[in-house]
């Protein structure tokens, strides 16, 4: 994986607690006081947001184009089929 995407993945882990209690406090929280949490959320630092984490291939570190379920790449994960290393997952013919 790309080191930034690794550290940003470890920051997201570390605040994922505070960023969740602020949030949290500011849907609850009258007029006045969601000002002073949305001050707070906003002094996070940015790359502690799960949005700015992205999906990328285990093996290739290939941004785009990402399977859920195994975490590689759509160019990998046909290399591996014809190569049958993916159990009970094999090239569709009709």
């Amino acid at each position: 994986m790309i080191p930034r995407d690794l550290r940003r993945r470890r920051l997201v882990r570390s605040y994922e607690l505070r960023r969740k209690a602020l949030s949290a406090c500011l849907i609850l929280s009258t007029k006045n006081i969601r000002v002073a949490f949305s001050i707070l959320l906003s002094s996070l630092p940015k790359n502690t947001s799960s949005v700015r984490v992205r999906n990328r291939c285990t093996k290739t570190g290939r941004a785009g184009s990402i399977d859920r379920k195994f975490r590689i790449s759509r160019h990998e994960f046909k290399r591996l089929v014809n190569k049958k290393v993916l159990p009970g997952i094999y090239k569709a013919s009709w």
